[in-house]
């Protein structure tokens, strides 16, 4: 089984709750270590966080009522007591 695929699944089934990176050795003249750690460390990311971001289905635009002309900024519901 790919690496990839075996860590999308351990997301998918578990609840991850932290990860990490070890044994990295950094080169000054060679920067793929660097940058294949970085690349798996934004996907274990994805993997726990990607879920989540579709069931809020977050749009960073605002809310507005046309008819009255009033905006809102904030993705909460206001309060009324």
């Amino acid at each position: 089984m790919r690496p990839l695929i075996f860590l999308k699944k351990v997301f998918e089934e578990k609840n991850v709750v932290g990860f990490d990176i070890v044994e990295l050795c950094p080169n000054k003249n060679d920067k793929s270590s660097d940058f294949l750690a970085a690349k798996l460390y934004y996907k274990m990311l994805s993997y726990k966080f990607m879920d989540e971001a579709a069931d809020e289905a977050y749009d960073n635009t605002y809310d507005v009522d046309y008819k009255s002309g009033t905006t809102n900024n904030s993705k909460f519901e206001d309060d009324e007591d």
